[in-house]
């Protein structure tokens, strides 16, 4: 499990993008966002998931960067399913968010840190 992952960006002013987690044995490509989903408004909650499926879908490469290079990523391309990994929620997930991230080219799962799935 790699943590803090530099990734290529070709939107991003740096020509990066950070990605929190990597984990190349559950082939899981993760962001964490600590909101309660159902507590902030839809453009910000939509933006979380569009984030995680355009910066860092599957078949991005890994930036070549010393830190890259001390993990051996420099130059793999991230493989695994989208997880967008948030805090026990104290209310229900709407419905239409779950719909919203699981319709994307690349679908991302919303995930507690309990490892409840919201579907």
């Amino acid at each position: 499990m790699h943590h803090e992952v530099y990734v290529e960006c070709a939107t991003c002013r740096s020509g990066y993008a950070r990605l929190d987690t990597y984990d190349e044995e559950a082939r899981e490509i993760l962001s964490r966002k600590y909101a309660q989903l159902w507590a902030i408004n839809e453009r910000t909650a939509k933006l979380y998931i569009d984030e995680l499926a355009t910066k860092s879908r599957p078949g991005t490469m890994s930036a070549d960067l010393p830190s890259s290079r001390l993990r051996a990523l420099d130059g793999k391309r991230l493989e695994g399913d989208l997880v967008l990994e948030i805090p026990v929620q104290s209310a229900p997930v709407p419905q239409w968010l779950i719909d919203y991230a699981m319709s994307l080219r690349n679908p991302v799962v919303l995930r507690d840190e309990t490892g409840r799935v919201y579907r």
